[in-house]
């Protein structure tokens, strides 16, 4: 599956965003940023879904809390994509069950600013792969 799979309709500007940051050959990622209510979250989810389908699957979406959940929806419902949500809740069920490493998954992790900031350590530690 990959973004042109995707059940939205695309507007060029988001296209070309997109695009952009896929044609970027000297840098490690980008940042969206526009006006409110263009499409950052289609061309996010554009450049995740191209990733996941590359299968570059560890992708970690720092977020404001009251985001994360329609992050997930977005993420399963346009581009049908697998997410966890991350926070102190969610960490603490993982590692009782044994899981030593909850930002190591087979989902797409959503992660609130906050318990992002919390982690710092443990994200470092976990080898990027771009």
């Amino acid at each position: 599956m990959s973004w042109w799979d995707a059940q939205v309709d695309l507007n060029p500007h988001q296209v070309d965003a997109a695009l952009f940051t896929f044609n970027t050959p000297f840098n490690k990622g980008s940042i969206l940023a526009d006006e409110v209510g263009l499409g950052k979250t289609i061309e996010a989810g554009i450049i995740i879904s191209q990733k996941w389908s590359e299968r570059k699957r560890k992708i970690l979406i720092i977020l404001p809390a009251n985001l994360r959940k329609q992050w997930q929806e977005e993420l399963v419902e346009k581009f049908f994509l697998p997410s966890l949500i991350l926070e102190t809740k969610t960490w603490k069920e993982l590692k009782k069950t044994g899981n030593p490493r909850p930002f190591v998954s087979d989902s797409i992790i959503l992660c609130p600013y906050q318990f992002a900031r919390s982690k710092a350590d443990e994200i470092r530690s976990i080898p990027r792969i771009l």
